[in-house]
């Protein structure tokens, strides 16, 4: 099944076509149902108090990514190192210590696509998560942003005549007006 979420927010869409998706695999009569976000924004994490949620973090990206994946990676019960092989032991430990440090008591599973290294081991502990059984009154694990503006929904015109929803404005004191 693929979802295009278009000039929505990805995470919103996500969220509100969550039971869709539980009915859907129910329908087929599926005990898992996985589901690969590609790359949200990092400001949300629409994983639920019921379901298992991971993480991935390209280890090449940044070592201080992950300080900057916010409730995506602190939420996770998992995480994902991939491409393992192009950084260093010393990045990957400090990548490791960081993820740690925000999210203690998520599973870390360093992988080489390319090899296979780590699949096995992060099947193995999907397989032995216990079921979840019904996510009838399930909730998120976190908080999503209220900011929903015309520009998430497709507005390219810039100017106040086009904002709608929740816009931030700047304000200015008279000293920053003049200096202007």
């Amino acid at each position: 099944m693929t979802g295009l979420s278009g000039d929505i927010c990805p995470d919103h869409f996500l969220v509100s076509n969550l039971p869709e998706l539980w009915e859907w695999a129910d329908r087929l009569g599926r005990d898992t149902l996985v589901i690969e976000t590609a790359g949200l924004c990092h400001r949300c994490s629409p994983a639920t108090e019921h379901m298992t949620a991971g993480c991935v973090l390209d280890c090449t990206a940044s070592c201080r990514a992950p300080g900057q994946l916010g409730p995506m990676l602190t939420q996770a019960d998992f995480v994902v190192l991939t491409k393992i092989d192009m950084v260093s032991q010393a990045e990957l430990e400090i990548i490791s210590w960081q993820i740690r440090q925000l999210n203690p008591g998520a599973a870390l599973f360093p992988m080489d696509g390319l090899a296979g290294y780590g699949t096995d081991l992060l099947a193995r502990w999907l397989l032995d998560r216990p079921a979840r059984g019904s996510f009838e009154g399930d909730i998120l694990r976190h908080t999503m942003p209220s900011g929903v503006c015309s520009y998430c929904v497709g507005e390219q015109r810039v100017g106040s005549a086009f904002q709608q929803g929740v816009v931030g404005k700047i304000t200015f004191g008279e000293a920053e007006r003049c200096s202007l």
